[in-house]
């Protein structure tokens, strides 16, 4: 079993690190949401259908096929 105890102490001090930086990015999004929910943050409008073909981050999925497929 893996316990922080166990860990070196590089893993441990990047892990406090990781959890800070997470933290931060928590703000930012809901501050992000809020600013947009309270419309201080502009929607843009599009004249056409969009379509969302899967995570951006996830490859080999198959997303660049259907995307073919679909045009």
């Amino acid at each position: 079993m893996v316990t922080s105890k166990n860990q070196p102490l590089g893993y441990r001090l990047l892990s406090w690190v990781l959890f800070a930086v997470s933290l931060f990015y928590r703000f930012a999004v809901a501050l992000r949401n809020m600013l947009y929910n309270k419309s201080l943050l502009k929607t843009a409008k599009v004249p056409a259908a969009v379509i969302s073909i899967g995570n951006i981050t996830t490859g080999g999925t198959g997303k660049t096929p259907l995307v073919a497929w679909l045009c």
